[in-house]
């Protein structure tokens, strides 16, 4: 239980100290896609970004990054990376597409916390 706490704090407190170059949960700089230049250039959908980027990190250094499980969620990101590009530049459909996978993970770390609670 400490160790997730301790891994949960130290994940999300993250974007606290961010850039605004790296306030989403990739680099801005590097930003290629329409999709990935209007979460940077919106600062709702940036912390929004963040805060989910945090949360699956997280979520696979608790998983174990080897492990079966953190495989399936890279797998699942990835498809959901998809979804997300597919939004374009509309910020409503972006918003809502990284709202969503932010409540996915938090259903993952309730599951993994209450796991590792025995």
């Amino acid at each position: 239980m400490l160790r997730f706490s301790l891994i949960l704090a130290a994940g999300l407190g993250l974007g606290v100290m961010a850039t605004s170059a790296e306030a989403a949960s990739f680099n801005c700089a590097k930003a290629k896609s329409p999709t990935e230049k209007t979460i940077c250039g919106n600062a709702t959908l940036s912390i929004l970004d963040q805060r989910m980027g945090a949360k699956y990190k997280v979520l696979i250094k608790l998983l174990g990054a080897g492990s079966a499980q953190a495989d399936q969620i890279r797998a699942e990101q990835v498809w959901w990376l998809s979804r997300r590009d597919s939004c374009g530049t509309d910020a409503f459909c972006v918003r809502g597409q990284i709202a969503d996978r932010i409540m996915d993970l938090d259903g993952y770390l309730a599951s993994a916390k209450k796991a590792l609670a025995g």
